[in-house]
């Protein structure tokens, strides 16, 4: 098995993942490049700043995030956040004044997330083809439905069908346990939130 950065990422994350591997990935993505735009560097780069007033901002669940990555304890002040939103309302009052149609553009981290994710995604698959691979797959956690579907892997079908059966049995479990005769009973918390995971992805 060729080793690369993206590959040992994967290697690292399939014996670790709680869940969806794919998913656990994205996630890392998705952290990273939400340190990456609080970085100082990143705010000083003035291509960078452009592109971001350009689309007015980033779209409205990373916007959310990167406050909440600095003024929830993540960094030290909201000093760059606030570059970035001076920019985007200076952005604004000139178009408004202007007369020009405020559209918002494309969010850059959702396209740097999108972009990585199809670069693991093909690598994945690439490596789905190798039997040492393989084995670590059906240890695995596996996929949610959502990535199921995306990739369309005859391979993983096996992995799903057992997945989906196993949060099937364990949400009937919990609908079970929610009845009268059962009210002494405990229904298995985790049931509900591993099925949404699995569903949706996280």
């Amino acid at each position: 098995m060729k080793v690369n950065i993206i590959n040992s990422k994967i290697l690292d994350v399939i014996e670790k993942a709680e869940y969806c591997i794919l998913c656990s990935i994205r996630k890392e993505i998705e952290n990273r490049a939400l340190e990456n735009f609080l970085r100082n560097e990143v705010i000083t780069n003035p291509e960078v700043r452009e592109k971001v007033k350009e689309a007015l901002g980033f779209c409205e669940m990373h916007m959310k995030l990167l406050y909440e990555r600095i003024f929830k304890g993540g960094t030290e002040d909201g000093l760059v956040f606030c570059i970035y939103l001076q920019d985007i309302y200076s952005e604004i009052l000139e178009r408004l004044k202007m007369g020009r149609i405020l559209q918002k553009g494309s969010c850059l981290i959702c396209k740097y997330i999108e972009e990585m994710e199809i670069l693991y995604e093909e690598t994945f698959l690439k490596l789905l083809e190798e039997e040492e691979f393989r084995k670590k797959y059906k240890d695995s956690k596996g996929l949610c439905v959502k990535h199921f579907l995306k990739l369309k892997n005859e391979f993983t079908k096996e992995k799903e069908i057992e997945i989906l059966e196993e949060i099937n049995l364990s949400l009937l479990d919990y609908i079970k346990k929610r009845g009268w005769e059962f009210r002494h009973d405990k229904p298995p918390k985790e049931a509900p939130k591993k099925a949404l995971i699995y569903l949706v992805g996280y």
